[in-house]
């Protein structure tokens, strides 16, 4: 069994709470052997929001682990207010080369004592939960693996969490496919029963709870599920499914009316600190935004930047502003980038210093005209392959890993046709790097063909994945991601119209644009 053990004791000191937390792997689980192990490096990951749906880490606490008794413990001092964290075992990387995640989204606060047992049970997905690329979310590690139970102060938003995200998992199928063929769209069916049934639960600890962590629970659920739905329906935008326009507005609508009348009731302070509210709204403004341009519509709400930004600075106050500004942004910016004017306006809405540093920290991440990073990294033969190998050419880079399905697409759709256009060209280089963790993964994710060619110059990140440098320092977060750079060795372009959505022709364009550069 696992037994995880929060324990916060509010000794005061002139430093303020310490909040101790005590891990203990009594028995493993079979199925779960490859992201969990004895002796493994687990460690706590502490945040309060998130950007891109990925949390923004404010700290990092590594468990100090005792062979004897096979616990890990982890201090964290000063905690106040409200708090999330992750259990992330830094040991055992994902195919990003990122600790594997082991629990994620849980509240923590001052005050809580935990205990969480979780008793090994047999894998209830079956082979799709030991797939070679599934990554181990909180819900599934927990449920999929484990029975938990919780216990001590602070238990019971815990336990309400695990059994909610025990009814998500029932409600949402694995395919979550919104769209027929035809174009029609599927109700979300499975989101609002989710929720529905997760308020239920959450209603019958209302007066133990108390006010504040009641709201606090139910705004993350509704959010949580809400930006669940909006992210598969922003997904099938992208990959070019026929929409209707009567469809996508009758559901769209629909969907922003039941959420409206579902948080009415909901006060600031919940809206303030959920984890997901600010995420969706973003992802909202996004898809109606994108809906419009795949519907040739123009007299939809939101057909352009200008129009979002106009309606969260007129509906929403500071801090939430900022969040949804900034992941509006975050989101998009390899597009947003070259819009100066806009970004300047953006700038001007954020009050905190804070917000404006952390836009301009994205801004400056491969701006045209900056030096490209200089990589060296190996080929499939073993030769060290660098960016200054290729001085005086048109380097056209793109990053992808193996079972990567929207890199396969990329590939198929615009990759190969642009470059097979250029195969008589010497003043034009075809580089990939993967990310893959394994190099025999790698390799044999090359011999299928599926995201790249062998006329390609086929690099990986040796071992590291999305850990290595050149990941970190272009800030790459989700794949394909492809880059263009000039014969001075300089960024050409980033911009994931020109380079993807405009689809072979955008990219020669861009290409022709390069090599007529002085």
């Amino acid at each position: 069994m696992l037994l995880l053990c929060a324990a916060c004791c509010e000794t005061m000191s002139q430093t303020g709470t310490t909040t101790s937390v005590t891990l203990k792997i009594a028995e493993f689980c079979d199925d779960f052997k490859n992201n969990l192990g004895m002796g493994d490096t687990l460690r706590i990951e502490l945040y309060r929001e998130m950007q891109k749906a990925k949390p923004l880490i404010n700290e990092i606490i590594e468990g100090k682990w005792d062979m004897a008794t096979n616990e890990y413990y982890f201090e964290i001092k000063d905690l106040q207010g409200v708090w999330y964290f992750n259990i992330s075992n830094k040991s055992k990387p994902n195919n990003w080369g990122v600790p594997t995640l082991l629990m994620e989204h849980w509240n923590i606060e001052p005050g809580d004592h935990v205990k969480i047992t979780c008793k090994a049970q047999p894998n209830i997905f079956g082979n799709y939960i030991k797939g070679e690329y599934f990554r181990p979310y909180s819900k599934w590690f927990m449920l999929g693996m484990y029975h938990a139970r919780f216990s001590g102060k602070g238990a019971l938003k815990y336990q309400i969490k695990y059994q909610v995200d025990s009814v998500a998992l029932t409600q949402t199928p694995l395919d979550l496919t919104l769209m027929d063929s035809t174009g029609e769209l599927n109700k979300n069916y499975f989101t609002q029963k989710s929720i529905h049934r997760g308020v239920q639960i959450l209603e019958r600890y209302k007066k133990q709870l108390g006010e504040r962590n009641y709201y606090l629970l139910k705004m993350n659920i509704i959010a949580g599920m809400n930006d669940t739905w909006i992210e598969q329906y922003h997904y099938s935008i992208y990959f070019n499914i026929k929409l209707k326009e009567r469809n996508f507005r009758k559901s769209y609508n629909e969907h922003v009316n039941l959420f409206e009348t579902e948080i009415r009731h909901i006060p600031e302070y919940a809206i303030q600190n959920s984890l997901w509210y600010h995420n969706y709204i973003s992802r909202r403004y996004r898809i109606f935004k994108e809906s419009a341009r795949a519907l040739n519509e123009e007299d939809f709400t939101f057909t352009n930047n200008y129009q979002v930004l106009n309606s969260v600075v007129e509906e929403y106050k500071s801090p939430l502003k900022e969040k949804i500004l900034m992941d509006y942004v975050a989101s998009d910016v390899r597009s947003i980038r070259g819009d100066t004017r806009f970004l300047v306006h953006v700038m001007a809405a954020f009050n905190s210093d804070n917000y404006k540093q952390r836009l301009l920290s994205y801004l400056s991440i491969h701006m045209p005209g900056s030096e490209a990073y200089n990589f060296s990294l190996s080929d499939t033969s073993g030769k060290m392959v660098s960016l200054s190998d290729f001085k005086g050419k048109v380097v056209f880079i793109d990053f992808w890993f193996t079972g990567c399905g929207g890199c396969s697409a990329y590939f198929k759709a615009v990759v190969d046709p642009v470059e097979k256009h250029y195969r008589d060209s010497s003043n034009v280089v075809f580089i990939t790097v993967s990310t893959d963790y394994h190099r025999d993964k790698w390799v044999k994710g090359i011999e299928t063909g599926l995201y790249t060619s062998d006329k390609a110059i086929n690099l990986y990140t040796n071992g590291l994945g999305g850990a290595h440098k050149m990941i970190t320092e272009y800030g790459i977060t989700s794949y394909p991601s492809p880059l263009l750079v000039d014969k001075e060795g300089k960024i050409f372009s980033t911009n994931v119209e020109e380079l993807r959505i405009w689809g072979p022709r955008g990219l020669i364009s861009t290409i022709d644009r390069a090599l007529k550069q002085n």
